[in-house]
């Protein structure tokens, strides 16, 4: 049994699957499936169109950045935590000079390997917003 839904962003209705066995002269309905439908996290960098990509800007020996200077939004559907969130600093030409610093909360740590930051924890999505929040951008190039 196999059980698919095809919307982008399904219904996060709870959905029951009731099976009746029989051998023939008794059925037995006793086993059946709750189905939880979660759809994925929703960040959204400027809270306006969603979807829609922030800004920062980084001026030349200005120091470092907050790479969310804006309003952030991040919504679920009803999941009560998030569990990880990975940061990529995409585009980096800058080998050796460029940085992405955070600061952890209680409950959510972060690692970084090359430009990627991975970010662990089960904790509320305010927690994680808060983190995200915390992203900073530098470059230690004197030209960048």
């Amino acid at each position: 049994v196999q059980y698919t839904n095809s919307r982008v962003l399904p219904d996060p209705t709870t959905r029951t699957v009731y099976f009746a066995l029989s051998d023939g002269q008794d059925v037995n309905t006793d086993p059946n499936i709750t189905l939880y439908i979660h759809n994925a996290p929703i960040l959204d960098l400027d809270t306006g169109l969603v979807g829609t990509q922030g800004e920062a800007s980084f001026i030349e020996k200005g120091g470092a950045v907050s790479v969310l200077p804006g309003t952030v939004s991040l919504t679920t559907d009803g999941i009560f935590s998030l569990v990880s969130a990975s940061i990529a600093l995409l585009n980096g030409l800058d080998v050796g000079n460029e940085s992405l610093t955070w600061t952890d909360s209680v409950n959510v740590t972060g690692s970084a390997v090359d430009h990627v930051v991975s970010l662990v924890g089960a904790s509320q999505p305010t927690e994680y917003t808060t983190v995200l929040k915390s992203f900073l951008y530098d470059n230690g190039d004197r030209n960048p």
